[in-house]
């Protein structure tokens, strides 16, 4: 009896601590998918919490609602019991840093969801085999000859990935290794207390703790990129808005004016205006925060074509297909692919022509900017180059977005969006 008392007073604190995180991971501010991860193992746990206490409640009453409540509950709480413990590790090792290879984090994964795999199974055969536990006569609740196979198994399970993952870490093994007993050192601690008192339920309570560890740790972890993207993203504009001024450049547009003066004053005036839109376009980049209207990326584009028509001795045959405006993006990351083009690819071309592409579909939005030119240059001076690489660097920091590369039947650069990649 005070084994009960003790159990359910701690399942229902426990309860009240997953209840907490659930709505702070729900108001954090990392990705969708991420807030999702994290909730879904919580509420796993909330669930096996749930049905300890629903067993715990009923055991004993012999009426027909008392025994279907006790099935429900220890059933309920040794198949979610698994899944929860096995998403906690998952979870830890998706948050906490490693250097694993990708081959290494398949065997990791492999190593940690078996004994949970294993678990499983045994609970499924537990109706049959009553290894587990059995529920007898007057709803008395007993344990089964291998009744502590499912702790072993979790505690298998924290052992991988307390030994594997920090070994795998390359630098700061010791602040990495801190910060994995400090998440599994509780979870280990209470299965050593279950094995000699195995009437206590401790296991799943000290994962609660662990969650919460691993939140506040991540919540660090979270804070600290976020300075170094800040950073990075202020260093990477300012680098980028000083390769878009570009003095030569600006110097022959200025001198193209001036020989439009005195042969196409139409055309002159509408020269200065484009190099109007073309400078403030970069000027009003320096002191952007946000993500801009993908319009006035297309405006700055298109300014910037206008002055290297009048500058170009051949001219350049350029095809927009346009087929949304409804998404936004980091200031000055499509004028930087048009200007790839135009000075690497378009010089060998022929009969110059320009393919500028925005749509989009379910998963993402899209820029494209194509070319039928085969690049002429080495591929890694062609496309790696610095200002495509700060492109591509402040796409990923502020929208989870990336730029790819592509030269088949021509040169491909694509900006890709994807869908609340910014939340």
């Amino acid at each position: 009896m005070a084994c009960n008392t003790i159990n359910s007073s701690i399942g229902i604190f426990t309860l009240a601590i997953l209840a907490v995180l659930i709505v702070a991971v729900a108001l954090g501010d990392d990705t969708r998918r991420s807030r999702m991860a994290f909730a879904a193992v919580l509420t796993l746990h909330a669930v096996n919490t749930f049905g300890g206490l629903l067993a715990q409640r009923f055991t004993g009453l012999d009426d027909t609602f008392s025994i279907m409540m006790t099935y429900i509950g220890n059933y309920g709480t040794y198949m979610v019991g698994p899944v929860a413990v096995t998403g906690f590790i998952l979870l830890a090792c998706a948050n906490l840093p490693t250097d694993l290879s990708p081959k290494a984090r398949r065997t990791t994964t492999g190593l940690i969801v078996t004994p949970g795999v294993l678990n499983m199974l045994l609970i499924i055969l537990n109706p049959w085999t009553g290894w587990v536990f059995r529920i007898g006569e007057g709803n008395a609740f007993a344990w089964g000859p291998l009744h502590m196979l499912p702790d072993d198994m979790a505690a298998l399970q924290i052992l991988v990935s307390l030994l594997v993952v920090p070994l795998a870490n390359a630098g700061g093994a010791k602040h990495v290794l801190l910060q994995w007993l400090a998440l599994f050192m509780l979870p280990i601690a209470a299965g050593i207390v279950e094995n000699r008192h195995d009437s206590l339920t401790l296991m799943y309570p000290a994962i609660a703790f662990s969650l919460m560890i691993l939140f506040i740790l991540r919540r660090q972890s979270n804070e600290e990129r976020r300075i170094l993207a800040e950073h990075e993203l202020a260093e990477s504009k300012a680098k980028l808005f000083t390769e878009q001024l570009h003095p030569h450049f600006i110097f022959n547009s200025l001198t193209a004016i001036q020989e439009l003066c005195m042969e196409d004053s139409t055309r002159a005036r509408k020269a200065v205006q484009e190099l109007s839109v073309y400078l403030r376009g970069n000027i009003d980049a320096v002191g952007e925060s946000q993500l801009v209207p993908v319009r006035k990326e297309i405006q700055h584009v298109k300014a910037y074509l206008g002055l290297v028509q009048t500058d170009t001795p051949h001219s350049i045959k350029i095809s927009w297909n346009i087929r949304t405006l409804d998404f936004r993006l980091p200031p000055l990351s499509m004028q930087p692919l048009v200007e790839h083009a135009v000075k690497f690819h378009l010089p060998y071309a022929y009969d110059p022509a320009l393919v500028i592409k925005v749509w989009h579909d379910d998963v993402a939005d899209y820029i494209s900017v194509h070319d039928d030119v085969e690049s002429e240059c080495p591929e890694e001076a062609d496309h790696h180059t610095a200002s495509l690489d700060r492109v591509a660097k402040r796409l990923g920091i502020i929208c989870n977005g990336s730029l790819t590369y592509a030269s088949d039947h021509g040169t491909t650069l694509t900006i890709t969006i994807p869908k609340g990649g910014n939340a």
